[in-house]
């Protein structure tokens, strides 16, 4: 029984080894590779943190201008900086279907750009 479990290994084993100068070889370009790959991912990893940042600016920006578009929409609000001359393009004073007239009708849509550049 022994014998042939030796025998079925050496059936299956490899009919030459590798020289050792070929073995070290394929070692060099291995580490060489390796070097690269970890280069690349301290690249990667480097402009990963920079790109979360930036996100995260970006959305801090679009927090803020949602609120300001909430703000101008409000129509308390632009009542009050009406009553105060602060009156925003594109909102007029009139009388709107029975409204009395310190009231006021936002007539354009309110449109503002958040600037973000993703790389």
């Amino acid at each position: 029984m022994t014998q042939s479990l030796v025998a079925s290994f050496i059936q299956f084993a490899p009919k030459s080894t590798p020289a050792v100068e070929e073995l070290r070889e394929r070692c060099r370009r291995s580490q060489s590779q390796l070097q690269v790959t970890q280069s690349e991912n301290q690249l990667l990893q480097s402009r990963l943190k920079d790109v979360q940042l930036e996100l995260e600016t970006c959305r801090e920006k679009l927090l803020d201008t949602r609120n300001q578009v909430e703000r101008a929409r409000s129509e308390t609000v632009v009542v009050l900086e009406a009553k105060n001359g602060k009156m925003s393009e594109g909102v007029k004073k009139e009388d709107v279907n029975g409204r009395p007239p310190d009231t006021i009708a936002v007539t354009t849509p309110i449109m503002v750009r958040v600037p973000c550049i993703l790389i």
